[in-house]
Protein backbone atom coordinates (compact mmCIF):
# COMPACT_ATOMS: atom_id res chain seq x y z
CA UNK A 1 0.00 0.00 0.00
CA UNK A 2 2.96 2.58 0.89
CA UNK A 3 4.41 1.75 -2.31
CA UNK A 4 1.18 2.24 -4.13
CA UNK A 5 1.32 5.86 -2.61
CA UNK A 6 4.33 6.52 -3.67
CA UNK A 7 3.83 5.69 -6.41
CA UNK A 8 0.63 7.96 -7.04
CA UNK A 9 2.52 10.88 -5.42
CA UNK A 10 5.21 10.63 -7.66
CA UNK A 11 2.94 10.46 -10.87
CA UNK A 12 1.03 13.38 -9.29
CA UNK A 13 4.17 15.50 -9.00
CA UNK A 14 5.25 14.85 -12.29
CA UNK A 15 1.95 15.83 -14.00
CA UNK A 16 2.97 19.67 -13.95
CA UNK A 17 6.31 18.77 -15.18
CA UNK A 18 5.07 16.91 -17.82
CA UNK A 19 2.40 19.64 -18.91
CA UNK A 20 5.06 22.21 -18.40
CA UNK A 21 7.41 20.59 -20.62
CA UNK A 22 5.01 19.93 -23.27
CA UNK A 23 3.70 23.38 -23.17
CA UNK A 24 7.58 24.52 -23.38
CA UNK A 25 8.38 21.98 -26.86
CA UNK A 26 5.46 23.90 -28.82
CA UNK A 27 6.62 27.03 -28.41
CA UNK A 28 10.55 26.08 -29.11
CA UNK A 29 9.67 23.37 -32.02
CA UNK A 30 6.07 24.34 -33.47
CA UNK A 31 7.69 27.47 -35.73
CA UNK A 32 5.13 28.21 -39.20
CA UNK A 33 6.08 26.25 -41.90
CA UNK A 34 7.28 27.35 -45.17
CA UNK A 35 4.60 27.48 -47.77
CA UNK A 36 4.65 27.82 -51.95
CA UNK A 37 5.05 31.07 -53.17
CA UNK A 38 1.70 32.92 -53.88
CA UNK A 39 1.92 34.93 -56.61
CA UNK A 40 -1.52 37.08 -55.25
CA UNK A 41 0.31 38.26 -52.29
CA UNK A 42 3.79 38.25 -53.34
CA UNK A 43 4.67 40.49 -56.09
CA UNK A 44 3.14 43.79 -56.93
CA UNK A 45 1.55 43.68 -60.49
CA UNK A 46 3.61 45.76 -63.40
CA UNK A 47 6.58 46.69 -60.52
CA UNK A 48 8.94 45.67 -62.90
CA UNK A 49 8.11 48.41 -65.35
CA UNK A 50 8.30 50.83 -62.80
CA UNK A 51 10.36 53.92 -63.27
CA UNK A 52 12.87 53.97 -60.41
CA UNK A 53 13.61 57.47 -60.65
CA UNK A 54 10.10 58.73 -59.67
CA UNK A 55 10.78 56.78 -56.46
CA UNK A 56 11.52 58.97 -53.67
CA UNK A 57 14.64 58.18 -51.39
CA UNK A 58 14.10 56.57 -47.70
CA UNK A 59 13.97 59.28 -45.51
CA UNK A 60 14.14 58.51 -41.39
CA UNK A 61 13.14 60.04 -38.56
CA UNK A 62 14.51 58.78 -35.27
CA UNK A 63 11.45 57.24 -32.13
CA UNK A 64 11.73 56.98 -28.77
CA UNK A 65 14.08 54.66 -28.28
CA UNK A 66 16.20 55.83 -30.94
CA UNK A 67 15.42 53.37 -33.54
CA UNK A 68 15.33 54.32 -37.16
CA UNK A 69 11.66 54.72 -38.67
CA UNK A 70 11.87 54.91 -42.26
CA UNK A 71 9.49 56.43 -45.03
CA UNK A 72 9.48 58.03 -48.50
CA UNK A 73 8.00 61.42 -49.27
CA UNK A 74 5.76 62.70 -51.75
CA UNK A 75 5.50 66.55 -51.22
CA UNK A 76 1.74 68.15 -51.88
CA UNK A 77 -0.65 70.26 -50.36
CA UNK A 78 0.84 71.27 -46.53
CA UNK A 79 -2.23 70.88 -44.95
CA UNK A 80 -3.54 67.73 -46.23
CA UNK A 81 -1.53 65.18 -45.08
CA UNK A 82 -1.39 61.02 -45.76
CA UNK A 83 0.46 58.55 -43.65
CA UNK A 84 0.60 55.65 -46.17
CA UNK A 85 0.85 52.35 -44.73
CA UNK A 86 2.39 49.10 -46.43
CA UNK A 87 0.68 45.20 -46.22
CA UNK A 88 2.30 42.20 -44.75
CA UNK A 89 5.92 41.52 -45.59
CA UNK A 90 6.08 44.98 -47.45
CA UNK A 91 8.01 47.73 -47.30
CA UNK A 92 6.88 51.69 -48.10
CA UNK A 93 8.15 51.21 -51.47
CA UNK A 94 5.11 48.79 -52.48
CA UNK A 95 2.90 51.51 -51.95
CA UNK A 96 4.32 54.00 -54.69
CA UNK A 97 1.57 53.78 -56.81
CA UNK A 98 -0.96 54.69 -54.33
CA UNK A 99 1.16 57.45 -53.32
CA UNK A 100 1.47 58.99 -56.78
CA UNK A 101 -2.14 59.04 -57.01
CA UNK A 102 -2.46 60.66 -53.77
CA UNK A 103 -0.36 62.99 -54.64
CA UNK A 104 -1.83 63.64 -57.55
CA UNK A 105 -4.69 64.41 -55.75
CA UNK A 106 -2.95 66.97 -53.70
CA UNK A 107 -2.11 64.82 -50.50
CA UNK A 108 1.63 65.31 -48.82
CA UNK A 109 2.03 61.18 -48.57
CA UNK A 110 4.19 59.70 -46.10
CA UNK A 111 4.81 56.46 -47.05
CA UNK A 112 5.91 54.67 -44.02
CA UNK A 113 7.90 51.23 -43.22
CA UNK A 114 6.49 49.91 -40.25
CA UNK A 115 9.10 48.74 -37.28
CA UNK A 116 10.51 45.22 -38.60
CA UNK A 117 10.00 46.36 -42.25
CA UNK A 118 11.83 48.26 -45.00
CA UNK A 119 14.72 49.70 -42.04
CA UNK A 120 12.37 51.14 -39.72
CA UNK A 121 13.27 49.93 -36.07
CA UNK A 122 16.40 47.13 -35.02
CA UNK A 123 15.06 43.77 -36.43
CA UNK A 124 13.53 41.94 -39.32
CA UNK A 125 10.61 40.76 -38.75
CA UNK A 126 10.21 42.29 -34.72
CA UNK A 127 9.44 44.41 -32.57
CA UNK A 128 10.63 45.02 -28.85
CA UNK A 129 6.77 45.15 -27.51
CA UNK A 130 3.15 44.13 -29.17
CA UNK A 131 2.10 47.98 -28.81
CA UNK A 132 5.29 49.50 -30.12
CA UNK A 133 3.97 50.38 -33.67
CA UNK A 134 0.84 52.30 -31.94
CA UNK A 135 3.65 54.49 -30.22
CA UNK A 136 5.63 54.62 -33.38
CA UNK A 137 2.63 56.36 -35.02
CA UNK A 138 2.71 58.81 -32.24
CA UNK A 139 6.61 59.36 -32.59
CA UNK A 140 6.58 59.88 -36.42
CA UNK A 141 4.10 62.41 -36.12
CA UNK A 142 5.53 64.22 -33.55
CA UNK A 143 8.94 64.04 -35.89
CA UNK A 144 7.92 65.06 -38.66
CA UNK A 145 5.50 68.06 -37.90
CA UNK A 146 2.13 66.19 -38.90
CA UNK A 147 0.92 67.25 -35.11
CA UNK A 148 0.54 70.81 -36.06
CA UNK A 149 -2.35 72.50 -35.68
CA UNK A 150 -4.02 73.35 -39.15
CA UNK A 151 -3.06 69.93 -40.76
CA UNK A 152 -5.73 67.68 -42.23
CA UNK A 153 -4.11 63.78 -41.34
CA UNK A 154 -5.39 60.72 -42.96
CA UNK A 155 -4.54 56.82 -41.95
CA UNK A 156 -4.76 55.09 -45.05
CA UNK A 157 -3.13 51.66 -45.36
CA UNK A 158 -3.14 48.04 -47.25
CA UNK A 159 -4.37 44.42 -46.33
CA UNK A 160 -2.39 43.93 -43.27
CA UNK A 161 -1.40 48.13 -42.83
CA UNK A 162 -5.29 48.31 -43.40
CA UNK A 163 -5.67 46.06 -40.48
CA UNK A 164 -3.45 48.75 -38.65
CA UNK A 165 -5.35 51.20 -39.96
CA UNK A 166 -8.51 49.92 -38.46
CA UNK A 167 -6.93 49.36 -34.86
CA UNK A 168 -5.77 52.75 -35.17
CA UNK A 169 -8.84 54.07 -35.83
CA UNK A 170 -10.63 51.72 -33.09
CA UNK A 171 -8.28 52.10 -30.20
CA UNK A 172 -6.51 54.84 -27.78
CA UNK A 173 -4.54 57.29 -30.97
CA UNK A 174 -7.82 57.53 -33.46
CA UNK A 175 -7.94 61.25 -31.91
CA UNK A 176 -4.17 61.65 -33.66
CA UNK A 177 -5.71 61.24 -37.49
CA UNK A 178 -8.99 63.07 -38.75
CA UNK A 179 -10.32 60.30 -41.24
CA UNK A 180 -9.29 56.81 -42.25
CA UNK A 181 -9.04 54.55 -45.36
CA UNK A 182 -8.45 50.85 -45.10
CA UNK A 183 -7.95 49.13 -48.62
CA UNK A 184 -8.40 45.39 -48.62
CA UNK A 185 -8.34 45.17 -44.54
CA UNK A 186 -7.51 41.82 -42.88
CA UNK A 187 -10.08 42.75 -40.13
CA UNK A 188 -10.06 39.24 -37.89
CA UNK A 189 -8.78 35.76 -37.84
CA UNK A 190 -12.00 34.84 -37.12
CA UNK A 191 -13.90 37.84 -39.35
CA UNK A 192 -16.08 36.69 -42.30
CA UNK A 193 -13.92 38.63 -44.44
CA UNK A 194 -10.73 35.73 -43.73
CA UNK A 195 -10.10 32.61 -45.87
CA UNK A 196 -8.53 30.03 -44.30
CA UNK A 197 -4.30 30.57 -44.47
CA UNK A 198 -5.34 34.00 -46.00
CA UNK A 199 -6.05 32.41 -49.13
CA UNK A 200 -2.49 30.64 -49.23
CA UNK A 201 -0.79 33.45 -48.28
CA UNK A 202 -0.10 32.42 -44.75
CA UNK A 203 1.49 30.22 -42.68
CA UNK A 204 0.42 29.89 -39.05
CA UNK A 205 2.21 28.54 -35.54
CA UNK A 206 -1.10 28.56 -34.48
CA UNK A 207 -0.31 25.92 -31.17
CA UNK A 208 2.60 28.63 -30.59
CA UNK A 209 0.53 31.66 -30.81
CA UNK A 210 -1.75 30.08 -28.11
CA UNK A 211 0.59 29.27 -25.93
CA UNK A 212 2.19 32.68 -25.99
CA UNK A 213 -1.12 34.33 -25.87
CA UNK A 214 -1.95 32.08 -22.38
CA UNK A 215 1.96 33.42 -20.88
CA UNK A 216 0.71 36.90 -21.93
CA UNK A 217 -2.55 36.65 -20.37
CA UNK A 218 -0.41 35.77 -17.11
CA UNK A 219 2.02 39.04 -17.56
CA UNK A 220 4.75 36.84 -18.78
CA UNK A 221 5.71 38.32 -22.33
CA UNK A 222 8.19 35.41 -22.62
CA UNK A 223 9.65 34.52 -26.04
CA UNK A 224 7.43 37.05 -28.21
CA UNK A 225 10.35 37.14 -30.48
CA UNK A 226 9.70 33.56 -31.97
CA UNK A 227 8.11 33.72 -35.55
CA UNK A 228 4.55 32.67 -35.31
CA UNK A 229 3.86 33.64 -38.68
CA UNK A 230 5.33 32.93 -42.90
CA UNK A 231 4.11 34.21 -45.94
CA UNK A 232 3.97 32.93 -49.10
CA UNK A 233 7.14 34.35 -50.56
CA UNK A 234 10.76 33.09 -51.39
CA UNK A 235 11.95 36.81 -51.04
CA UNK A 236 14.78 37.20 -47.92
CA UNK A 237 14.70 39.31 -44.82
CA UNK A 238 15.81 42.59 -46.57
CA UNK A 239 14.72 46.35 -46.52
CA UNK A 240 11.92 45.72 -49.11
CA UNK A 241 10.90 42.47 -47.56
CA UNK A 242 9.69 40.97 -44.01
CA UNK A 243 8.83 37.30 -44.69
CA UNK A 244 8.34 36.44 -41.34
CA UNK A 245 6.53 37.83 -38.33
CA UNK A 246 7.20 37.66 -34.61
CA UNK A 247 4.03 37.30 -32.02
CA UNK A 248 4.50 40.40 -30.98
CA UNK A 249 4.68 42.37 -34.23
CA UNK A 250 1.85 40.49 -35.76
CA UNK A 251 -0.45 41.15 -31.95
CA UNK A 252 0.39 44.99 -32.67
CA UNK A 253 0.24 45.51 -36.22
CA UNK A 254 -3.31 43.86 -36.58
CA UNK A 255 -7.19 44.51 -34.63
CA UNK A 256 -7.36 43.87 -31.23
CA UNK A 257 -8.60 40.16 -30.49
CA UNK A 258 -12.19 41.74 -30.26
CA UNK A 259 -12.49 43.73 -33.25
CA UNK A 260 -15.89 43.86 -33.59
CA UNK A 261 -15.52 46.06 -30.61
CA UNK A 262 -12.84 47.86 -32.20
CA UNK A 263 -14.87 48.93 -35.21
CA UNK A 264 -17.84 49.64 -33.55
CA UNK A 265 -15.08 52.39 -31.69
CA UNK A 266 -14.44 54.40 -34.67
CA UNK A 267 -15.71 57.48 -34.58
CA UNK A 268 -14.24 59.43 -37.30
CA UNK A 269 -15.14 59.85 -41.23
CA UNK A 270 -13.52 56.35 -42.51
CA UNK A 271 -13.96 54.42 -45.68
CA UNK A 272 -13.06 50.35 -46.66
CA UNK A 273 -12.21 49.91 -50.50
CA UNK A 274 -11.29 46.18 -51.98
CA UNK A 275 -11.20 44.58 -55.34
CA UNK A 276 -14.39 42.32 -56.18
CA UNK A 277 -11.91 39.66 -57.22
CA UNK A 278 -9.55 39.81 -54.00
CA UNK A 279 -7.63 36.13 -53.36
CA UNK A 280 -6.49 36.49 -50.20
CA UNK A 281 -9.82 37.99 -48.45
CA UNK A 282 -13.72 37.32 -49.10
CA UNK A 283 -15.04 41.30 -50.52
CA UNK A 284 -18.35 40.32 -50.62
CA UNK A 285 -18.36 40.04 -46.42
CA UNK A 286 -16.65 43.78 -46.13
CA UNK A 287 -20.06 45.42 -46.41
CA UNK A 288 -22.28 42.97 -44.31
CA UNK A 289 -19.67 43.25 -41.82
CA UNK A 290 -19.47 46.80 -41.69
CA UNK A 291 -23.51 47.07 -41.58
CA UNK A 292 -23.96 45.38 -38.53
CA UNK A 293 -20.71 46.84 -36.35
CA UNK A 294 -20.45 50.32 -37.81
CA UNK A 295 -22.90 51.50 -40.72
CA UNK A 296 -20.96 54.79 -40.61
CA UNK A 297 -18.09 53.33 -42.63
CA UNK A 298 -18.48 53.66 -46.26
CA UNK A 299 -17.98 50.37 -47.85
CA UNK A 300 -17.21 50.23 -51.87
CA UNK A 301 -15.99 47.10 -54.06
CA UNK A 302 -14.34 47.72 -57.15
CA UNK A 303 -14.87 45.13 -59.74
CA UNK A 304 -12.81 42.81 -61.82
CA UNK A 305 -9.78 43.72 -59.27
CA UNK A 306 -8.17 41.33 -57.16
CA UNK A 307 -5.73 42.13 -53.67
CA UNK A 308 -2.78 43.77 -55.33
CA UNK A 309 -4.32 45.53 -57.91
CA UNK A 310 -5.71 47.81 -55.28
CA UNK A 311 -2.16 49.53 -54.63
CA UNK A 312 -0.77 48.66 -58.71
CA UNK A 313 -3.92 48.90 -60.68
CA UNK A 314 -4.95 52.88 -62.18
CA UNK A 315 -8.11 52.21 -61.74
CA UNK A 316 -7.67 51.02 -58.08
CA UNK A 317 -5.66 54.07 -57.22
CA UNK A 318 -7.89 56.99 -58.66
CA UNK A 319 -10.50 54.93 -56.54
CA UNK A 320 -8.31 55.41 -53.53
CA UNK A 321 -7.84 58.85 -54.44
CA UNK A 322 -11.42 59.98 -55.04
CA UNK A 323 -12.58 58.18 -51.64
CA UNK A 324 -9.74 60.12 -49.89
CA UNK A 325 -10.68 63.86 -51.65
CA UNK A 326 -14.27 62.79 -50.15
CA UNK A 327 -13.07 62.29 -46.86
CA UNK A 328 -10.73 65.25 -46.60
CA UNK A 329 -14.37 67.17 -47.85
CA UNK A 330 -16.62 65.52 -45.02
CA UNK A 331 -13.88 67.00 -42.48
CA UNK A 332 -14.12 70.00 -43.42
CA UNK A 333 -18.04 70.04 -43.02
CA UNK A 334 -17.06 68.23 -39.90
CA UNK A 335 -16.58 71.40 -37.11
CA UNK A 336 -16.25 70.10 -34.03
CA UNK A 337 -12.68 68.13 -35.67
CA UNK A 338 -11.14 71.48 -35.94
CA UNK A 339 -11.83 73.17 -32.56
CA UNK A 340 -12.75 70.40 -30.08
CA UNK A 341 -9.25 69.11 -29.14
CA UNK A 342 -7.45 73.18 -28.78
CA UNK A 343 -10.57 73.99 -27.10
CA UNK A 344 -10.98 70.93 -24.20
CA UNK A 345 -7.07 71.61 -24.07
CA UNK A 346 -7.55 75.17 -23.32
CA UNK A 347 -10.14 74.78 -20.58
CA UNK A 348 -7.80 72.81 -18.84
CA UNK A 349 -5.44 75.93 -18.65
CA UNK A 350 -3.47 75.87 -21.88
CA UNK A 351 -4.12 79.66 -23.26
CA UNK A 352 -2.49 79.13 -26.35
CA UNK A 353 -4.88 75.90 -27.68
CA UNK A 354 -7.95 78.10 -26.33
CA UNK A 355 -6.52 80.74 -28.16
CA UNK A 356 -6.45 78.78 -31.24
CA UNK A 357 -9.49 77.31 -31.65
CA UNK A 358 -10.75 80.51 -30.58
CA UNK A 359 -9.39 82.13 -34.36
CA UNK A 360 -10.87 79.26 -35.70
CA UNK A 361 -14.04 79.88 -34.42
CA UNK A 362 -14.19 83.62 -35.70
CA UNK A 363 -12.67 83.48 -39.16
CA UNK A 364 -15.54 80.78 -39.67
CA UNK A 365 -18.12 82.92 -38.62
CA UNK A 366 -16.26 86.23 -40.34
CA UNK A 367 -17.10 83.77 -43.74
CA UNK A 368 -20.67 82.64 -42.32
CA UNK A 369 -22.03 84.42 -39.58
CA UNK A 370 -25.23 81.71 -39.17
CA UNK A 371 -22.58 78.74 -38.75
CA UNK A 372 -24.73 77.09 -36.00
CA UNK A 373 -21.24 74.83 -35.00
CA UNK A 374 -19.11 77.46 -34.93
CA UNK A 375 -21.82 79.42 -33.16
CA UNK A 376 -22.44 76.92 -30.31
CA UNK A 377 -18.69 76.64 -29.78
CA UNK A 378 -18.34 80.39 -29.51
CA UNK A 379 -21.36 80.14 -26.68
CA UNK A 380 -19.18 77.14 -24.91
CA UNK A 381 -15.80 79.65 -24.89
CA UNK A 382 -17.25 82.11 -23.53
CA UNK A 383 -19.16 80.40 -20.82
CA UNK A 384 -16.38 79.13 -20.06
CA UNK A 385 -14.60 82.79 -19.87
CA UNK A 386 -17.49 84.17 -17.68
CA UNK A 387 -16.58 81.93 -14.92
CA UNK A 388 -12.76 82.35 -15.16
CA UNK A 389 -14.00 86.05 -14.93
CA UNK A 390 -15.90 85.71 -11.94
CA UNK A 391 -13.21 83.61 -10.17
CA UNK A 392 -11.45 86.81 -10.45
CA UNK A 393 -14.12 88.92 -9.16
CA UNK A 394 -14.34 90.75 -12.55
CA UNK A 395 -18.65 90.45 -11.89
CA UNK A 396 -19.17 92.88 -14.84
CA UNK A 397 -17.33 91.33 -17.48
CA UNK A 398 -18.26 87.62 -15.85
CA UNK A 399 -22.13 89.19 -16.56
CA UNK A 400 -21.49 90.21 -20.13
CA UNK A 401 -19.37 87.24 -21.28
CA UNK A 402 -22.45 84.71 -20.00
CA UNK A 403 -24.88 86.50 -21.58
CA UNK A 404 -23.24 86.54 -25.39
CA UNK A 405 -22.66 82.99 -24.22
CA UNK A 406 -25.89 82.12 -23.33
CA UNK A 407 -27.42 84.11 -26.52
CA UNK A 408 -24.82 82.18 -28.97
CA UNK A 409 -26.19 78.76 -27.73
CA UNK A 410 -29.63 80.04 -27.97
CA UNK A 411 -29.21 81.08 -31.57
CA UNK A 412 -27.20 77.80 -32.85
CA UNK A 413 -29.77 76.18 -31.72
CA UNK A 414 -32.66 77.88 -33.04
CA UNK A 415 -30.38 78.07 -36.40
CA UNK A 416 -30.26 74.09 -36.40
CA UNK A 417 -32.57 72.42 -33.57
CA UNK A 418 -31.91 69.05 -35.21
CA UNK A 419 -28.12 69.16 -35.18
CA UNK A 420 -26.80 66.68 -32.68
CA UNK A 421 -23.44 68.75 -33.40
CA UNK A 422 -24.55 71.55 -31.81
CA UNK A 423 -26.55 69.90 -28.79
CA UNK A 424 -24.03 68.00 -27.83
CA UNK A 425 -22.00 71.25 -27.56
CA UNK A 426 -24.71 73.14 -25.82
CA UNK A 427 -25.82 70.46 -23.14
CA UNK A 428 -22.69 70.27 -21.52
CA UNK A 429 -21.94 73.77 -21.51
CA UNK A 430 -24.87 74.20 -19.68
CA UNK A 431 -24.19 71.96 -17.27
CA UNK A 432 -20.87 73.28 -16.51
CA UNK A 433 -22.61 77.01 -15.93
CA UNK A 434 -25.39 75.80 -13.89
CA UNK A 435 -22.79 73.91 -11.35
CA UNK A 436 -20.87 77.21 -11.40
CA UNK A 437 -24.19 79.63 -10.27
CA UNK A 438 -25.91 76.87 -8.39
CA UNK A 439 -24.52 78.14 -4.62
CA UNK A 440 -25.63 81.64 -6.15
CA UNK A 441 -29.07 81.52 -7.87
CA UNK A 442 -30.63 77.96 -7.11
CA UNK A 443 -33.69 78.85 -9.45
CA UNK A 444 -31.39 79.68 -12.78
CA UNK A 445 -29.44 76.88 -12.24
CA UNK A 446 -31.94 74.10 -12.52
CA UNK A 447 -33.07 75.65 -15.39
CA UNK A 448 -30.34 75.37 -17.00
CA UNK A 449 -30.12 71.99 -15.86
CA UNK A 450 -33.27 71.06 -17.13
CA UNK A 451 -32.56 72.76 -20.74
CA UNK A 452 -29.59 70.64 -20.75
CA UNK A 453 -31.62 67.38 -19.48
CA UNK A 454 -33.65 67.95 -22.52
CA UNK A 455 -30.49 68.40 -24.96
CA UNK A 456 -28.81 65.47 -23.98
CA UNK A 457 -32.10 63.10 -24.16
CA UNK A 458 -32.55 64.68 -27.62
CA UNK A 459 -29.10 63.24 -28.53
CA UNK A 460 -30.24 59.72 -26.72
CA UNK A 461 -33.65 59.18 -28.95
CA UNK A 462 -31.47 60.71 -31.90
CA UNK A 463 -29.23 58.22 -31.40
CA UNK A 464 -31.19 54.86 -30.39
CA UNK A 465 -31.16 53.32 -33.78
CA UNK A 466 -27.68 52.73 -33.94
CA UNK A 467 -27.13 53.40 -30.07
CA UNK A 468 -25.50 49.71 -29.58
CA UNK A 469 -22.67 50.42 -32.08
CA UNK A 470 -21.65 53.70 -30.59
CA UNK A 471 -18.47 53.96 -28.85
CA UNK A 472 -18.48 53.09 -25.08
CA UNK A 473 -17.49 57.06 -24.15
CA UNK A 474 -20.38 58.29 -26.24
CA UNK A 475 -22.76 56.37 -24.37
CA UNK A 476 -21.08 56.70 -20.94
CA UNK A 477 -21.10 60.55 -21.42
CA UNK A 478 -24.71 60.75 -22.52
CA UNK A 479 -26.05 58.84 -20.32
CA UNK A 480 -23.98 59.83 -17.11
CA UNK A 481 -24.28 63.37 -18.19
CA UNK A 482 -28.32 62.65 -17.81
CA UNK A 483 -28.01 60.80 -14.52
CA UNK A 484 -25.91 63.63 -12.96
CA UNK A 485 -28.40 66.17 -13.88
CA UNK A 486 -31.51 64.36 -12.55
CA UNK A 487 -29.03 63.90 -9.53
CA UNK A 488 -28.15 68.03 -9.32
CA UNK A 489 -32.03 68.28 -9.63
CA UNK A 490 -32.34 66.10 -6.75
CA UNK A 491 -34.78 63.56 -8.66
CA UNK A 492 -33.07 60.36 -7.85
CA UNK A 493 -36.66 58.66 -9.23
CA UNK A 494 -35.07 59.86 -13.21
CA UNK A 495 -31.60 58.96 -12.15
CA UNK A 496 -31.46 55.52 -11.10
CA UNK A 497 -32.63 54.10 -14.96
CA UNK A 498 -29.49 55.91 -16.11
CA UNK A 499 -27.07 54.91 -13.82
CA UNK A 500 -28.49 51.31 -13.90
CA UNK A 501 -28.14 51.51 -17.88
CA UNK A 502 -24.80 52.18 -17.13
CA UNK A 503 -24.23 49.51 -14.91
CA UNK A 504 -25.23 46.87 -17.29
CA UNK A 505 -24.26 48.54 -20.94
CA UNK A 506 -20.46 49.45 -20.06
CA UNK A 507 -19.77 47.10 -16.99
CA UNK A 508 -16.21 47.05 -16.28
CA UNK A 509 -15.48 50.44 -17.28
CA UNK A 510 -15.17 53.38 -14.78
CA UNK A 511 -18.57 54.54 -15.95
CA UNK A 512 -20.01 51.23 -13.94
CA UNK A 513 -18.14 51.34 -11.19
CA UNK A 514 -19.20 55.12 -10.14
CA UNK A 515 -22.72 54.83 -11.29
CA UNK A 516 -22.86 51.98 -8.58
CA UNK A 517 -21.53 54.49 -5.89
CA UNK A 518 -23.43 56.98 -6.74
CA UNK A 519 -26.80 54.91 -6.95
CA UNK A 520 -25.27 54.02 -3.43
CA UNK A 521 -25.02 57.37 -2.72
CA UNK A 522 -26.51 60.11 -4.88
CA UNK A 523 -24.45 63.09 -3.00
CA UNK A 524 -20.62 60.84 -3.28
CA UNK A 525 -18.01 63.18 -4.55
CA UNK A 526 -17.44 60.58 -7.62
CA UNK A 527 -17.76 61.93 -11.51
CA UNK A 528 -20.53 60.57 -14.02
CA UNK A 529 -18.52 62.04 -17.09
CA UNK A 530 -15.61 63.38 -18.64
CA UNK A 531 -13.70 59.60 -17.78
CA UNK A 532 -11.13 59.19 -20.32
CA UNK A 533 -12.15 62.69 -21.87
CA UNK A 534 -9.90 64.88 -24.24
Amino acid sequence: MKTLTRILACTAAAVPLLIAGAFGAVIVFNSPASIPTLAAGDSVPGISTWNRAEIPPVSRVAARDGAPLTYRLYPGRKDRAVVLVHGSSGASVSMHKSAQALQAAGATVYSISLRGHGGSGTTNGDTSYKRQLDDDLVDFAKATGLDAAGIHRTLIGFSSGGGFVLRTAGGPNRAAFDAYLAISPFVGRDAPTTRPTGGGWVSVALPRIVALSILDGFGLPWFQGLPVIRYATEAKPDDSRTPAYSYRLFIGMHPERDWRAGLARIDRPMAVIAGANDELFHAEHYRPVFAEHNPRVAVSIEPGLGHLDMIADPKATAAVAALWRQLTGDQARRFDFKVREDMFAGFDGDREAFDRAMAVIASTLAVAPDHAEALGWRGAARLFQSGVAFQHAAIGDGRRLAADGMADLERATTLAPRSIGVRAVRAPALMLYANGVRAFNRTESDRLTRLAVADFEFILTTRTPDWSRLAEHDRGEVLGALAEAWLQLGDTARANPYLDRIEVELAGMAYASNARLRRADPLAKVPLTCLGCH
